[in-house]
């Protein structure tokens, strides 16, 4: 579990690092493509490491058997909030894609639990 909390928080640091040179050094008109994806990447990566180190710091002590379950949940809500900085950096962010993008993440999370219940 030491190593587990050891590597996330390295890649909070590393994907932070990472955002503040690419705010700080890069405009994103004039900049190429791949510091865009870079960027987003590296929103991906700290969102994604943050909300696992804080499962794990809230749920220290307790059974933590459904791991992959809760995983794959953290995975959807990064790839959800890092399509809404896309989408909104492609001035294409509305109510009506928030909603359906927030339905089609719901979706998939639905289709994953119906997918379990099928081979239980």
């Amino acid at each position: 579990m030491t190593s587990l909390i050891f590597s996330l928080f390295s890649i909070l640091l590393v994907s932070t690092g990472a955002l503040v040179v690419i705010i700080f050094n890069a405009t994103p008109t004039e900049s190429f493509s791949i510091v865009n994806l870079g960027f987003y990447l590296f929103i991906f990566m700290s969102f994604y490491s943050l909300l696992t180190l804080l499962w794990v710091y809230l749920k220290r002590g307790r059974e933590t058997a459904k791991i992959g379950i809760l995983n794959r949940r953290i995975m959807i809500i990064s790839l959800f909030v890092t399509g809404l900085v896309v989408m909104s950096s492609l001035q294409v962010l509305n109510v009506v894609s928030l909603i359906s993008f927030a339905l089609s993440a719901l979706l998939l999370e639905l289709f994953f639990l119906s997918q379990r219940r099928s081979y239980d």
